[in-house]
């Protein structure tokens, strides 16, 4: 039998392709377990978003309103706002709300992920001078 013969007839993967395909579930499954929890964090804070816009809260400013969000925010478990990121602003008859973040995820050594993200929503009322 010729080597010429026997690669011809061989068919499917060898060690190397085991290998190559173990590594890249092993990649995918590396950054799902870092990705998941970052989206999953950002959707809570859009349903505590959306759950302020469908019942807005009477509020007297805008410090009134930043921390009733913050409240929300704690008590849904969201670590990575702080004050900073939220931004509380009268518009018109009513407030405008949003918060902007990024998150981070480190991989391997100094390679990482960062997710940014910008949520702004508008609530009615009379918003104090």
């Amino acid at each position: 039998m010729t080597p010429l013969g026997y690669h011809a007839r061989q068919r499917g993967l060898g060690l190397i392709g085991y290998l190559g395909a173990i590594a890249l579930v092993m990649v995918a499954a590396t950054l799902l377990v870092k990705i998941v929890p970052i989206y999953l964090e950002h959707w809570t804070v859009r349903s505590v978003l959306e759950g302020l816009a469908e019942a807005p809260p009477p509020v007297e400013d805008a410090a009134d309103l930043r921390r009733i969000l913050q409240r929300r925010l704690a008590i849904n478990d969201v670590r990575r706002i702080g004050p900073e990121q939220i931004e509380v602003r009268a518009d018109g008859d009513g407030w405008r709300v949003r918060i902007h973040y990024q998150a981070e995820a480190p991989l391997t050594g100094n390679l990482g992920l960062v997710a940014r993200f910008d949520d702004q929503i508008r609530l009615p009322g009379t918003p104090t001078p």
